[in-house]
């Protein structure tokens, strides 16, 4: 009704205002906040079919999986740092466990490899030994899922070329999906100067 408008969205009914003007003030503290937006958004969007919509959205309580996704992390996002260089950022959120010891190193036998290295702890918490392997990788402001096919919990290690190119740093990802009930894991990460 006039500026006035009514709306219902998840569950959640709410009235809002038409703007009558906008003042694009350029404060420092605004230019950050745009920065962090665009590069948390960006993130969100190449990832959306491998993670959001998998992980995020059954977690996601009257929001969609990406706006969960975007509040989790957007306050962990340094806007004057590239996304790779924010080692708080969450990718996988869960309440399968982590195998113990999960360990990612550069592996200089394999040209742009990374290996991950853990421990199988199947059988704790709900721990399967046919639990895979999920692997997601960050250069820069550019993420990407990688898929190691096959790569299961028992088997306590894994090869994984990252794509972005050699002599790179690389926030490397990694994280577990039980394929029957589909839950996954919290990720663990590190920062990989990959050679």
């Amino acid at each position: 009704v006039g500026t006035v408008v009514g709306s219902s969205w998840k569950g959640i009914d709410y009235i809002r205002a038409k703007a009558t003007s906008y003042n694009d003030a350029n404060t420092e503290g605004q230019i950050a906040t745009r920065g962090a937006f665009t590069k948390i958004v960006k993130i969100a969007k190449s990832l959306m079919a491998s993670v959001i919509r998998p992980i995020w959205n059954p977690k996601a309580n009257k929001m969609s999986g990406f706006n969960y996704f975007f509040k989790t992390n957007f306050k962990l996002i340094d806007p004057m740092l590239e996304v790779a260089e924010c080692e708080g950022i969450k990718i996988s959120i869960g309440d399968l466990p982590l195998p113990t010891n999960l360990a990612i190193a550069d592996n200089a036998a394999v040209p742009r490899g990374v290996t991950i290295s853990w421990d199988d702890n199947s059988g704790a918490f709900g721990a399967l030994p046919d639990d895979q392997l999920r692997v997601v990788a960050i250069c820069g402001d550019e993420a990407m899922a990688l898929d190691p096919t096959g790569i299961t919990r028992m088997q306590e290690t894994a090869n994984v070329v990252i794509p972005f190119g050699a002599n790179v740093d690389v926030r490397v990802f990694a994280f577990f999906e039980n394929a029957n009930n589909k839950s996954f894991s919290n990720d663990i990460n590190f920062l990989v100067h990959v050679s």
